[in-house]
């Protein structure tokens, strides 16, 4: 199971073919799944406050799939770092560990996400048709959790190992089967009964079965063992070092799911928490390619930084930030110019038509600043600062972001709010740049380069 040549490719490969290699196909996997999300809305959207329900049911389905992927960027980042010191047995033990959390912690998130879905929908003031539809839809997405966090799990200790197609070909491919179970159950096609955010949630299910099987396959020709082994043993060091890493995550990720849930409570008109589910959606076609170029850059500083490769680093860094720069660009062009055809893909009426295209406008000021955001958060994580990149999208969401939209809304008007989200991603990262300059050197530290001096045939320094 251990092939070193193999793992090579992280060390040799020319570092823009090697960010080509392993980020495009992250990148596809991602937009198939912001494909999914943003159709599953506009199928929602045809059927009676089908879009009110899927954006309040939404926040509480990402707060469960924030430990699924916490707990694979922490062991891909462990598993990555392990590689570049030549630990390959390390990486074995810590990929192992790995799946050792996952197994005794899945159950018991579905068991919380089954008990807590009926009190959350509780919180919004939705129709009772709506909050019924919105329950059993957390109840079977709470219910296929274990699911995602394994095959997200293995997706994340493949991509680690420099495969990266494989995996693509996973998530690709339960995307796929989402998007056709979604179309018969949502509409009732083929003499099948019409199920709405029902059928939505049977098909999400449905793909993440698929994801998994495809993953294990993957995984099991990964040039790492994640399987219990002869030898291996639970050790704490190993715990630590995959928590370390992915208990920030899970927090930054929740607080994105706790962002949204506080933002539709301030947004409780129906149309500004319609407009704001739009504009999610939308959102998700410029962040979760980002994401997967993240996925894709990550392993080669964590590399890097574990072989103390500072130019190797410095390069994916740039080129990282440079190809994020380019996504969140040509994402805010089309935002900025065709908001209202955007728009009419969720059933928007005409009369919040012109509040909506006001607020896409506003909101997709952030994208382009919002780049910097994720590649400082990918540079934190790879080389296991996790907390920096915590703090950072904490301070993203719900430490700027949704006081600003609270007392803006409030005392000046709903435009206002839209202006204080953006302003937040605008203000993040120029406070995190010297942040990331201070763990850069602290990382690779400057080596000053010595004075001989020779006098009388002795050299002196």
């Amino acid at each position: 199971m251990n092939e070193p040549a193999k793992v090579d490719i992280l060390k040799k490969t020319s570092v823009g073919k090697l960010i080509a290699r392993m980020s495009l196909p992250n990148m596809v996997s991602m937009l198939s799944l912001a494909i999914v999300n943003l159709v599953g809305g506009a199928m929602i959207s045809s059927t009676s406050g089908g879009l009110e329900a899927i954006s309040v049911a939404y926040p509480f389905e990402a707060l469960l799939t924030a430990f699924a992927i916490g707990l694979g960027i922490g062991t891909g980042s462990a598993v990555s770092r392990r590689l570049g010191k030549g630990e390959t047995r390390g990486a074995d033990d810590v990929a192992a560990t790995g799946v050792c959390i996952a197994l005794m912690t899945g159950a018991s998130i579905a068991a919380a996400g089954l008990g807590a879905s009926g009190a959350f929908v509780g919180l919004f003031p939705l129709s009772a048709a709506d909050a019924a539809a919105a329950k059993t839809y957390l109840y079977i997405v709470s219910a296929a959790i274990p699911i995602t966090v394994t095959h997200t799990l293995f997706n994340r200790i493949s991509v680690s190992t420099g495969l990266t197609f494989r995996p693509m070909l996973a998530v690709v491919s339960g995307a796929a089967l989402t998007l056709i179970v979604d179309y018969l159950l949502v509409f009732g096609k083929l003499g099948i009964k019409q199920m709405s955010m029902t059928g939505l949630a049977i098909g999400n299910a449905a793909g993440q079965t698929l994801t998994l099987i495809i993953a294990i396959i993957v995984v099991a020709k990964a040039p790492v063992n994640v399987f219990l082994h002869r030898g291996f043993r639970l050790r704490s060091e190993n715990v630590k070092d995959i928590l370390g890493v992915a208990l920030p995550s899970i927090v930054q990720n929740a607080v994105g799911a706790l962002f949204l849930t506080v933002l539709n409570a301030i947004l409780i008109e129906q149309s500004y928490v319609k407009i704001y589910g739009a504009f999610y959606k939308v959102q998700s076609l410029a962040y979760m390619p980002a994401f997967g170029l993240n996925q894709g850059s990550m392993p080669i500083m964590g590399y890097a930084c574990g072989a103390g490769d500072k130019k190797r680093f410095v390069k994916t860094l740039k080129l990282t930030l440079i190809a994020a720069l380019i996504l969140t660009i040509c994402v805010f062009a089309v935002t900025e110019i065709v908001p209202d055809r955007i728009l009419s893909l969720f059933n928007i009426n005409d009369e919040d038509m012109s509040d909506g295209v006001t607020a896409f406008r506003i909101l997709a000021a952030a994208f382009v600043p919002s780049a910097f955001s994720l590649i400082l958060a990918a540079m934190f994580t790879s080389t296991g600062h996790g907390a920096s990149a915590m703090t950072l999208n904490v301070l993203r969401g719900a430490a700027l972001g949704l006081p600003a939209a609270y007392f803006l809304k409030k005392y000046v008007s709903i435009n206002a709010a839209w202006i204080g989200i953006a302003a937040a991603e605008i203000i993040v990262p120029a406070l995190f740049i010297p942040v990331a300059i201070v763990t850069f050197k602290k990382i690779f530290p400057s080596k000053k380069k010595d004075r001989v001096h020779t006098k009388r045939g002795r050299t002196t320094v």
